[in-house]
């Protein structure tokens, strides 16, 4: 928030400033609506804006009118409501990841109708296609998949796309592909194996469970299966080269609880399985 055209902020004792807020902007669409102020500073704010927000047109409105009465385009507007919205809410990853790693993403995405899938798009090149992991219902409303491991050092740019059950098609960010959320990969020191298992289906099942298994190198696993009391009725034992779906066959167990345990050179993980 600059200063006015006098050089004061709001917090100048008796010679209050008024509130120059560039972040009392309004997103409709594609479009962001910036108050500008007649300053040295609305250009590189729009800028600020722009970089940040690819895909989006940035125009900037003169509200220097407009904000001494402590409002601009935001506290005017508010929101917009919509009577079929296709709802997509995710924490983009910020942080350098590891290169040889998996990328959890997790989003809620709900439409009244349902919802029949969701896709994560990702590239290491927004000029070329972007390729497509499919993402999987967890229960309430949150959608999980994973960005594989990458081959090189670069930057992950991805979005995703939901359809709902009337066929509704909604992207996030909103002007994706052209818009898109990204994170750096880079060489990692450390070289224990990091083994996610991910969502397990179907959960309940009647005769098979398919479990995908995401690592990020070569490593030594075992998948036992327990009954609640304890007992180990199934176990697995395997090296595992690279990402992939284990498959077991429950037909033979009585409908109830069980546990799933992952078990890899440096720690357990354990998942609920339901047989039908």
């Amino acid at each position: 928030m600059p200063p006015d055209t006098s050089g004061s902020y709001p917090d100048n004792n008796l010679n209050k400033g008024r509130y120059l807020t560039y972040t009392n902007s309004i997103i409709i669409n594609k479009t962001i609506l910036v108050p500008t102020y007649q300053v040295p500073y609305d250009n590189i704010a729009l800028e600020i804006y722009r970089k940040n927000m690819p895909g989006y047109t940035v125009i900037g409105i003169n509200c220097d009118a407009i904000i001494g009465r402590f409002g601009a385009l935001h506290c005017i507007t508010k929101l917009v409501g919509t009577t079929d919205p296709l709802r997509i809410v995710h924490q983009p990853i910020r942080d350098t990841t590891c290169i040889t790693y998996s990328n959890q993403i997790d989003a809620i995405v709900q439409h009244k109708s349902g919802i029949s899938n969701a896709l994560i798009y990702y590239t290491t090149d927004p000029t070329q296609p972007y390729q497509i992991a499919q993402m999987t219902a967890t229960g309430n409303d949150m959608w999980q998949g994973f960005i594989p491991p990458q081959n090189n050092i670069s930057d992950v740019f991805y979005y995703i796309s939901a359809t709902a059950n009337s066929g509704k098609i909604q992207n996030r960010p909103m002007p994706a592909p052209k818009g898109y959320w990204k994170f750096p990969v880079d060489v990692c020191a450390n070289t224990i194996a990091n083994v996610v298992v991910g969502t397990i289906y179907p959960n309940p099942a009647k005769d098979v469970i398919n479990i995908p298994i995401y690592l990020n190198r070569t490593t030594d696993i075992q998948l036992q299966l327990f009954d609640i009391s304890g007992r180990n009725l199934k176990i697995i034992n395997k090296e595992v080269f690279n990402n992939y779906i284990e498959s077991i066959d429950v037909s033979d167990l009585v409908s109830g609880v069980y546990l799933l345990h992952l078990t890899t050179e440096n720690e357990v993980q354990t998942v609920k399985v339901i047989v039908d």
